[in-house]
């Protein structure tokens, strides 16, 4: 299950493109270099976790200028520069913390087709992912596992190993997200995450049950992922 979005497939293949030479000469556009990389022999499932309602979202708190800037750079095609703007003036305001509660609010139906896809036949054994593995992804592994009923503390554990996961790439990672307009703290876990998502969910949808009733994943399919994912 493939959460990224399509400026991130399009940075994904560029870091490969030393060995993708011959397919890169084929690309004549953003859409076709956005087309992710993939294993023969493996289903892929691409969700793009944060859509159009989303962007929508933190689009909507840019003031004109910076509206038009973002719109200006995205038709040149720098892509890149652009989620800057956004970066700099709504993600890096809002912290991981805040972020991963408009991928709630505004996401529901992406997470909802991500959900749903562990109940399809053949969508189990299945690896999740985006770029990093855990702001995106840890918001859909949080989820199964409340689902589940495991312990807050034993999720909150799970989520904070992508710390220690993540130690190996940190300087690459690091630079990919200052060029994003983006501290160094989005290059780790937020402290406490669980907790927050939790509250989130109670505050504002009366906990997590009624979220998912929200979203349209129902008690029935509830009950069934229970069924799949425990013995």
């Amino acid at each position: 299950m493939d959460l990224r979005t399509k400026t991130e497939h399009i940075q994904a293949l560029q870091k490969h493109k030393a060995t993708q030479e011959a397919r890169l000469s084929h690309v004549r556009s953003n859409d076709a270099v956005a087309e992710p990389l993939k294993i023969d022999g493996v289903r892929n499932l691409e969700i793009r976790l944060t859509g159009k309602a989303f962007e929508k979202h933190l689009t909507s708190q840019l003031s004109w200028s910076s509206y038009l800037k973002l719109a200006s750079l995205y038709i040149v095609g720098y892509r890149t520069d652009a989620i800057s703007i956004i970066g700099r003036e709504v993600m890096q305001p809002r912290g991981l913390i805040g972020l991963a509660a408009d991928t709630l609010d505004c996401s529901g139906v992406e997470i909802k087709e991500a959900l749903q896809s562990f109940l399809d036949p053949e969508g189990l054994p299945a690896m999740v992912h985006c770029t990093q593995g855990k702001d995106r992804t840890g918001i859909i592994v949080m989820l199964v596992l409340m689902i589940l009923g495991v312990l807050e503390a034993a999720i909150e554990y799970d989520y904070e190993l992508s710390d220690e996961g993540l130690a190996a790439e940190k300087e690459s990672r690091l630079a990919e997200i200052r060029a994003i307009g983006l501290s160094d703290d989005f290059g780790g876990v937020a402290k406490d995450m669980t907790a927050a998502v939790r509250r989130h969910l109670d505050e504002n949808y009366s906990g997590l049950e009624k979220y998912l009733d929200n979203i349209g994943f129902d008690a029935r399919e509830r009950e069934k992922l229970r069924n799949r994912l425990t013995y």
